[in-house]
């Protein structure tokens, strides 16, 4: 490609689920039951 050869390491950011679901969301005491049942 023809252009000026300039890095865009700031478009993309990682963000993890967890950080993205609030502590008292309801998801968060049904995972910890699907993690329970599903390490038996």
């Amino acid at each position: 490609m023809q252009g000026s050869d300039e890095r865009s390491e700031g478009l993309f950011r990682y963000v993890s689920c967890e950080a993205r679901v609030p502590a008292n969301h309801p998801l968060r005491p049904i995972r910890a039951i699907v993690d329970e049942k599903r390490w038996r």
